[in-house]
C-alpha cells in the first residue's frame, strides 16, 4: 500500500494512475487496487474505489469519487500485479516474485469556497483594470 499525506483535509473529487510498465527491466506494473480515506492517518473508510490498471505506460486512468470526500491521507492497496509472463506482456520471467508499481499518482481536489471567492475578486479587479484604460 501506499499513504499520501496532503497535509490538510480537503474535498476530493478523484486519483489518476499512471500505471508502470519496464518490461525489459522486468519490472511488474500493478493490477488490481482499492482506495481508502482517512481524516486521521489511522481510521480508513472502507474501500470508495477499486478497479484494474490496464497494463500500459501512456497515460493516466482516472478514477472519480462517487462524492467529493474531505479527508487528509489517501490510501492506495495496490492488490496484485502485471507480470510479463502471465499477463502476455514482453519481458524475461519474474518465476514467484510479486512486484507492484505506480510511475505517478494525481489526488484531485475541489477547490474550497475561499478560493474559488478570490479567484473571483482577482477577476473583477482585472476587468475593472481593463476597463479603466480604455476609458483614458
Amino acid at each position: 500500500w501506499l499513504i499520501f499525506d496532503l497535509k490538510a483535509s480537503y474535498s476530493l473529487s478523484a486519483v489518476s494512475l499512471f500505471n508502470t510498465k519496464n518490461a525489459t527491466y522486468n519490472d511488474t506494473g500493478s493490477k488490481d487496487f482499492d482506495i481508502q480515506l482517512s481524516s486521521d492517518g489511522v481510521t480508513y473508510t472502507p474501500s470508495l474505489i477499486s478497479g484494474r490498471l490496464a497494463w500500459q505506460n501512456s497515460s493516466f486512468q482516472e478514477y472519480q469519487f462517487t462524492n467529493p470526500t474531505s479527508a487528509r491521507y489517501v490510501k492506495i492497496n495496490l492488490t496484485s500485479a502485471v507480470t510479463p509472463a502471465a499477463d502476455g506482456a514482453t519481458g524475461g520471467s519474474l518465476g514467484d516474485i510479486m512486484r507492484v508499481g505506480l510511475q505517478e499518482v494525481k489526488i484531485m481536489g475541489i477547490p474550497e469556497p475561499s478560493a474559488l471567492s478570490l479567484l473571483a475578486i482577482g477577476l473583477a479587479g482585472l476587468v475593472t483594470l481593463r476597463r479603466r484604460r480604455r476609458a483614458v
